[in-house]
């Protein structure tokens, strides 16, 4: 025969358990409280670590997942919003970074229509070009005067480590011949700090042009420019000497600010970004110059 409790006791049994089962909640729910403070505190801890690491050994911080340069990429940002651009041409944006920044500025900033100059477009750049519409692609050295109608108008102009290239037309020459097309100049460059005046690094003699200059003396190429030197380049239809697949200028600041003076454009950004690679006379610069309200 079942034994039946008293209504008291079954109460009395059925509050003894469910403070049996909050007291082990309470338990239960301060251990994963302590465990949640715990791996919060480790999270913390290691990306102040890799905050750190990152600071001091320049670990993955002037590029980003596209091996874009992060500060070419605020120049673009900076240029964008505070001279609100929605055209611009990008001369000589695709070696080394397929047309990165031109692809950057156009979905980062919406911009309607650009252009990409070059003389090399590689397979990349010719498969993503095809998702923008606004995008035209121009197979031409941006030094040939034809190409400059082919533009027309546009809001910007970026010379992204191509001005220190440029021969016959000269560095200085190119910016005047794309003054009337633009009403701001997006520049960043290799500037040469160990003169007060802008040289012509083959000038300088064999040793210490390749002090200056990111190759070795056993370069192919470099090689060949100082064996060939005022012979006709089958390709580029110049002499050796004046390609632009060689470094050619030593331009100081102070010559390009000259020149963005006398052409109507007043310096509105500028920032120092450091030594280039191990060159001691170079330094990354970059440089906004908006034209001014009155200039041609």
């Amino acid at each position: 025969m079942d034994q039946q409790l008293p209504l008291k006791s079954i109460k009395g049994h059925k509050r003894n358990r469910e403070e049996r089962y909050m007291k082990e909640r309470q338990t239960v729910g301060t251990q994963r409280k302590g465990e949640t403070d715990c791996c919060m505190a480790m999270k913390n801890t290691v990306k102040k670590l890799t905050h750190l690491t990152k600071y001091f050994f320049r670990i993955e911080q002037a590029h980003n997942i596209d091996n874009l340069k992060l500060d070419k990429l605020h120049l673009i940002d900076y240029a964008c919003r505070n001279a609100k651009i929605e055209s611009f041409a990008d001369l000589g944006g695709v070696w080394g970074v397929n047309g990165g920044y031109t692809f950057y500025g156009i979905k980062k900033h919406k911009i309607k229509t650009a252009f990409l100059v070059d003389t090399d477009f590689t397979k990349e750049v010719l498969k993503k070009s095809k998702k923008h519409r606004g995008l035209t692609l121009i197979n031409a050295n941006f030094g040939d005067r034809n190409v400059i109608p082919q533009i027309g108008k546009v809001d910007a102009i970026f010379l992204f480590d191509v001005l220190l290239h440029q021969v016959n037309p000269d560095w200085d020459e190119i910016l005047q011949m794309y003054a009337a097309s633009t009403r701001c100049f997006v520049i960043y460059n290799q500037q040469f700090i160990a003169s007060e005046k802008t040289v012509r690094l083959l000038d300088l003699g064999y040793e210490e042009f390749f002090q200056n200059v990111p190759r070795a003396k056993d370069n192919p190429l470099y090689n060949e420019v100082f064996e060939k030197m005022y012979e006709i380049h089958p390709r580029h239809n110049r002499i050796w000497r004046d390609i632009h697949n060689i470094w050619q200028w030593g331009i100081v600041d102070e010559d390009l600010f000259a020149k963005m003076k006398e052409l109507g454009f007043t310096l509105q950004y500028y920032k120092n970004c450091g030594q280039f690679y191990n060159l001691k006379n170079f330094e990354n610069h970059a440089f906004v110059f908006k034209k001014n309200r009155y200039a041609v």
